[in-house]
């Protein structure tokens, strides 16, 4: 009896650890696009997997976007000034709510938040390892797992264009691919 539960117990660990653990494409293909002048709409995307993400990488595919297209080039993720200005969110009819990142993001410095209708509660960031024009941004925080459902609606937006702050010098649309960090999920004896 002890051989077959160590087997049930192995086998259980091991499926769950193979299929959903790790970095999984959470945009599609298509990829997730947002706006420096508005609330971004047509690009929500779901979680991969029902389970618990600690992180999501952002992976720059194409565009530009810019909060003062008057005084600086566009960037991928930000402003010129050198605040990144993205943030993912999770939809929901009662009420939308930012994600990532969080002031316990590993590499965030400063979050600057703000109250934002839209659920953008994060105005800006700053990290000691990415910037507006990095390809990549990963945002991992162990101290704050989400629980996801495959039926989640999530989406990538500029805060000032979320929040139709200042939009009217902005400019511009990113796109990027967005990967939610699993975490091994724990088997149930039953």
């Amino acid at each position: 009896m002890k051989m077959a539960f160590l087997f049930i117990l192995v086998v259980c660990i091991s499926f769950t650890s193979a299929q959903n653990e790790g970095w999984q494409l959470a945009s599609g293909t298509a990829g997730a696009c947002f706006s420096a002048t508005s609330f971004a709409t047509g690009y929500e995307f779901n979680a991969p997997y029902a389970g618990e993400i600690i992180g999501a990488k952002l992976v720059y595919r194409s565009g530009g976007v810019n909060c003062n297209s008057n005084q600086y080039p566009d960037s991928y993720w930000g402003c010129g000034n050198g605040h990144i200005y993205t943030e993912l969110i999770k939809e929901d009819a009662a009420g939308n709510a930012a994600l990532y990142p969080t002031s316990s993001t590993d590499t965030v410095t400063t979050v600057n938040t703000w109250d934002c209708a839209n659920g953008c509660t994060v105005k800006s960031w700053l990290s000691d390892t990415y910037n507006a024009n990095s390809n990549e941004i990963i945002l991992m925080d162990a101290s704050t797992p989400y629980v996801v459902d495959e039926s989640d609606i999530f989406s990538l937006q500029y805060s000032e264009g979320c929040c139709g702050y200042t939009t009217s010098d902005n400019s511009g649309e990113s796109c990027a691919d967005v990967y939610f960090y699993y975490i091994a999920a724990t088997c149930e004896e039953s």
